[in-house]
């Protein structure tokens, strides 16, 4: 009977133990959020512009990158987190940064860091912002073709003398 006792104090301690009230809140540092074109897709480098009430000289916004993966089942979706976003103008009801670059079209969570802690912000999307596959330098464009002037010495197949010899 004892242990009947013992072993019902046990169990009621632990779910005691395990009771909700240990849930990590969101901080709310800032009030009334709006996002500059929130309904829009931004190009790579466009200013994104966040208001809100509450804002200190020290917050930071940091991005969270999604982005689809068509031909993997396992892991559809990439990401980069916690990529500190480029700020471009910081008052004391708006940041302003601009949009990331070098990911394929994505999907941004904006969050706002104070202290080491985050509040959610909202989300924008990102056109694709990719190098393109194909190098291009300063504008020349099909650059595997191999050009050789007509007379060029070295051009595979010539056998004029090279020498001191005038060429006909």
């Amino acid at each position: 009977m004892m242990k009947k006792i013992h072993f019902l104090l046990l169990i009621s301690l632990l779910l005691a133990a395990c009771s909700d009230d240990d849930k990590e809140k969101q901080p709310a540092f800032v009030t009334n959020i709006t996002i500059s074109d929130a309904g829009k897709t931004f190009n790579p480098g466009d200013a994104v512009t966040v208001k809100a009430d509450g804002l200190q000289s020290g917050d930071q916004i940091i991005l969270d990158i999604y982005w689809p993966i068509a031909d993997n089942p396992l892991f559809p979706e990439g990401y980069s987190r916690y990529t500190r976003a480029v700020t471009t103008e910081q008052t004391t009801n708006s940041i302003t940064f601009l949009a990331p670059g070098h990911w394929p079209a994505s999907r941004v969570e904006m969050f706002l860091e104070r202290a080491g802690q985050l509040q959610p912000l909202g989300q924008i999307s990102v056109a694709d912002g990719q190098s393109p596959e194909e190098p291009y330098l300063y504008g020349i464009t099909n650059s595997h073709a191999i050009y050789t002037p007509r007379h060029h010495p070295y051009r595979p197949g010539n056998t004029r003398n090279i020498g001191s010899n005038p060429v006909p």
